[in-house]
């Protein structure tokens, strides 16, 4: 699925695994620091670069933001913890991160839940969902701007996997979420939480067999 382009950037558009970008209630800054996990020349990185020089380009380059890509302000919880602090204004983070944090968004990560990559555009679209999500952000002082996708979530393992039961025992990474240990819990697998950063140096030296995730990040 190929995000939706918005020509106002109200919005910076569509996630699977929901990696939504938050905000800091509060930041005056001129000049906004932004953290992700993404490299800058992914899909999701893409985007952002394009957010930027439209928001520097629609208000005159009185608003600027710099992009930290890769990782370099720390993982997804770290750099969370660190924007209603005001060291960081702004994050592209996964939903799977954000439901330790806003327990709201822990519904859009529930397995199997969308059955189309329509369905899920429909639903995140949907004012009602929208204002569930928006109103639990702002209790916790978080503003969203908007979601991304990177499609459909999968597993990618380092053996053959033929069904669900051989999947039994291995060390699969995923997010800090409730949500998806469990999921991997239920499918006989070993969660192991890890960062993003660290899964294919983790992979390299047989650390975990596996990790959960978006393909469209790989």
């Amino acid at each position: 699925m190929r995000p939706e382009k918005n020509s106002n950037f109200r919005k910076i558009v569509i996630s699977l695994g929901c990696a939504v970008a938050m905000f800091a209630t509060g930041a005056q800054a001129a000049t906004y620091k932004m953290a992700t996990n993404t490299s800058e020349n992914d899909g999701s990185g893409v985007l952002l670069n394009e957010f930027v020089r439209d928001v520097a380009e629609k208000t005159d380059g009185r608003v600027r933001i710099k992009i930290f890509f890769n990782g370099v302000l720390g993982d997804q919880m770290a750099y969370l913890q660190q924007i209603p602090k005001g060291v960081i204004d702004m994050a592209l983070v996964n939903s799977g991160a954000l439901e330790n944090v806003i327990p709201e968004f822990g519904v859009v990560n529930l397995p199997y839940v969308f059955r189309t990559a329509d369905e899920y555009r429909d639903v995140m679209s949907d004012p009602a969902v929208k204002q569930m999500l928006f109103e639990g952000a702002a209790s916790h002082h978080f503003a969203p701007l908007g979601y991304i996708s990177n499609g459909f979530r999968g597993l990618f393992v380092n053996q053959e996997v033929d069904g669900i039961d051989d999947l039994a025992g291995l060390k699969i990474r995923t997010m800090t979420s409730e949500t998806y240990i469990e999921m991997l819990e239920r499918f006989g697998a070993v969660p192991t939480p890890m960062s993003y950063t660290d899964v294919f140096p983790a992979l390299q030296q047989g650390v975990i067999d596996g990790a959960e995730g978006g393909l469209g990040g790989l």
